[in-house]
């Protein structure tokens, strides 16, 4: 599973409060090509949510979707994913592209779910890929962004405004590389709040 980078994790409790993460970071000239959210869709729980394809290209639809096409048409990339046990959730941004590959079978590691596969491959240690999962099962929403470690900081810099729950930074020369035990930390975390 390759990787670029070194990766910062934030966690908020609403999706106006993440909006409000990324237009500070745009503001601050952070290149959003390089963000990812993921949480899950608020509407889908009384409402119907729908992807589908009538000719016109893949189009999706739900009570919040006018919310997550702010936030589509900012970064690279979207995908609407349902599982078993965490329900609907949105993905935009690269991680999309990781939590394919691994439903594609490049990359996919026995005990761990697409996403928190995905998550490994950011080089996040499984101890805080634990967190993360329960934090989206439980309504929250993650904001991860992809670069050098001084860029990382200075993202952290600037969100600290924002009053994340959570912000870590994970360094993907501490990650081993090797198949986790998801009882075990593999990589090196930095808590910055």
């Amino acid at each position: 599973m390759a990787s670029s980078g070194d990766t910062y994790v934030a966690m908020y409790k609403t999706f106006a409060e993440t909006e409000v993460a990324i237009s500070h970071l745009r503001d601050a000239g952070f290149q959003l090509k390089r963000l990812s959210v993921a949480g899950k869709d608020d509407g889908t729980d009384k409402h119907m949510a729908s992807c589908y394809n009538t000719g016109q290209g893949l189009k999706y639809h739900a009570k919040s979707d006018s919310s997550w096409a702010r936030i589509r048409d900012l970064l690279s990339g979207w995908g609407f994913f349902w599982s078993l046990d965490g329900g609907p959730m949105h993905v935009v941004g690269p991680l999309v592209q990781a939590i394919v590959a691994v439903q594609e079978g490049t990359g996919s590691i026995d005990g761990m779910s697409e996403f928190a596969t995905a998550l490994f491959g950011f080089v996040i240690p499984t101890d805080s890929i634990v967190q993360y999962e329960k934090a989206l099962k439980n309504d929250q929403f993650l904001l991860c962004a992809r670069g050098p470690l001084a860029e990382l900081d200075h993202a952290h810099a600037i969100l600290l405004e924002t009053e994340p729950t959570n912000g870590t930074v994970h360094h993907e020369a501490a990650n081993s590389g090797e198949i986790p035990d998801m009882t075990n930390n593999l990589g090196a975390v930095r808590t910055l709040r």
